[in-house]
């Protein structure tokens, strides 16, 4: 009965060892490692930068221009403004296609011209010289005549300006262009003279209608003493004399020493509605 004691003991403690020495290797025995992910963390400010167009560097510089306002570390930003820079390349480059093809025409045009020899270009320059020449001379001669009417008529008498306005005297004197022509009377005429008149001076005022008929003028007062005066026309008031049209006023010197014989030296018109 002791030995059994003894023999199961021994079985249990060799067990118990073998379960030991198993544990230990497989606690030795080495493990698969499964790779960890690594992550660095990259400056935003790097020194290095997208360009898409060192491809471009050999063109002028007044065609390659850097988009305003460009991240130059966005690649994608970068892109889409060389893209927009791109097209506006092809759009100079499509609208100088048309400069290109015009050029080529003149240069054809002119590249089948005859070409003057240098004996040609003399005659042409010596007509030219001659022409001037004549030029020169007609223009003296034209100066001469002119100076000569100038001295001839420096004393010449004719109205500068003249201004005509119709007036009413009903109720009160009232001068208008807007008065009609029912409740017109009399006109006053503005004449502004070269000069005063002359003893042998005769001017004679003439209203006239637009039928060209001749209104007769009951009085004409005013004085012809200084070169600026005013006169006031006052037709027959027997009957009606105006009506809707337009009239003129003709001023007419009569000089029998200078053989002036209605000479017009004066005109001006106004339109009554």
């Amino acid at each position: 009965m002791k030995g059994i004691y003894h023999l199961w003991f021994s079985l249990v403690t060799l067990l118990t060892f073998q379960a030991c020495t198993s544990t230990k290797n497989i606690a030795k025995k080495p493990q698969k490692q499964t790779p960890k992910a690594f992550y660095e963390n990259i400056p935003v400010s790097s020194t290095k930068t997208y360009d898409p167009t060192y491809f471009l560097k050999d063109m002028p510089s007044e065609l390659i221009l850097d988009p305003p306002n460009i991240n130059p570390t966005n690649p994608i930003e970068a892109i889409q403004s060389y893209r927009l820079r791109a097209q506006q390349l092809r759009n100079l480059l499509d609208s100088s296609l048309n400069v290109v093809d015009s050029l080529e025409k003149s240069f054809e045009a002119i590249s089948k011209l005859k070409p003057t020899s240098q004996d040609e270009n003399q005659k042409v320059i010596k007509a030219l010289k001659n022409e001037l020449a004549d030029l020169k001379g007609e223009n003296l001669m034209l100066s001469f005549k002119v100076s000569k009417a100038q001295r001839a008529h420096q004393n010449a008498l004719f109205a500068l300006q003249m201004q005509a306005t119709p007036g009413r005297i009903k109720r009160e004197k009232y001068f208008s262009a807007a008065i009609r022509a029912r409740n017109v009377s009399m006109v006053k005429v503005n004449i502004y003279l070269t000069r005063a008149l002359e003893p042998t001076d005769e001017v004679v005022i003439k209203l006239m209608d637009e039928a060209n008929n001749e209104i007769p003028l009951q009085s004409i007062k005013g004085s012809f003493n200084q070169p600026n005066m005013q006169l006031m026309l006052t037709p027959d008031a027997n009957q009606r004399t105006f009506f809707k049209g337009k009239y003129t006023i003709y001023l007419i010197l009569n000089n029998s020493k200078q053989k002036i014989q209605e000479q017009t030296i004066g005109m001006t018109t106004f339109t009554l509605k």
